[in-house]
């Protein structure tokens, strides 16, 4: 069968089941396609980094980073302990509460390493973002963290 007879074929599924559907086709296929193009680390290494930069002078948990980066804890703690262990974070106890574990970003290797891999960064979001102007993206942006927010809401229903 030819891609434009399985493209009628998806056609046919309801919208809110195409668009969950998508969600998993865009995500395998982005996380693929970076993989390939960015050598230093996976997307999601990168992103869980960008993640923790962005609490600046602030360590966070690893529970506090587990929900920025939209994991569980357990996969964020295997990440962090391999980026520990290639030198861009370090993982130590909670000098107040020593159940809780902190993450501290190792600002020069972390530096580095955005200055050596944001010409590929970019060339990757350039092909994965063309044709779609900035107020689409913004869009779709706002539309994920919508949906992002129901999913919580859920989460708490469900545990209550």
């Amino acid at each position: 069968m030819e891609n434009s007879d399985l493209n009628q074929v998806y056609e046919q599924i309801e919208e809110t089941l195409q668009t969950y559907g998508y969600f998993f086709t865009v995500t395998n296929k982005m996380q693929a396609e970076s993989d390939k193009e960015i050598e230093a680390m996976t997307m999601r290494q990168l992103f869980l980094l960008v993640g923790l930069e962005a609490f600046g002078d602030y360590d966070p948990s690893l529970q506090e980073l587990a929900y920025i980066f939209g994991s569980s804890y357990q996969n964020v703690k295997r990440m962090a302990l391999q980026l520990e262990k290639d030198g861009y974070l370090s993982i130590r106890k909670d000098s107040k509460d020593r159940r809780k574990i902190r993450l501290k970003l190792n600002r020069a290797n972390y530096d580095k390493l955005m200055e050596d891999t944001r010409a590929d960064v970019d060339t990757f979001f350039g092909k994965v973002f063309r044709g779609i102007s900035a107020e689409e993206l913004q869009s779709v942006s706002r539309i994920l963290a919508k949906i992002n927010s129901n999913l919580d809401e859920v989460d708490a229903v469900e545990e209550n």
